[in-house]
């Protein structure tokens, strides 16, 4: 992918890079032999600290975090982020828990590289 800063996170640092989608469930092949595939419960899967609008300074983020229906304090789906302290749990917890201008140090943008 070209640079995106809303792609930005640990995991990418360059915003370049995604680790895919994740359950699928509506995936369909085109009449041209491509396929199309969608998920409408993807952002349940994230989780936000209750005082994360604040350390995002209430900015545009915190709008289209609570449009997806992950306003701070929101439980995820299955906890996947509290299986430890590896990146693949962690990436789970979409919260700003880093102090870089813009998510290179934690996973705040995460879910901005599924449910497209």
């Amino acid at each position: 992918a070209e640079y995106m800063g809303q792609l930005v996170t640990k995991y990418s640092p360059t915003g370049t890079t995604t680790r895919g989608t994740l359950n699928n469930c509506g995936t369909g092949k085109t009449p041209w032999g491509s396929f199309l595939t969608g998920e409408e419960n993807w952002f349940g899967y994230f989780t936000r600290g209750a005082a994360d609008d604040a350390a995002r300074g209430n900015d545009k983020s915190v709008t289209a975090l609570k449009r997806y229906g992950r306003n701070q304090g929101a439980a995820s789906r299955h906890g996947w982020e509290s299986g430890g302290t590896a990146d693949q749990y962690q990436r789970w917890n979409n919260s700003k828990t880093g102090t870089s201008a813009d998510g290179s140090d934690d996973y705040r943008n995460e879910m901005n590289g599924m449910g497209y």
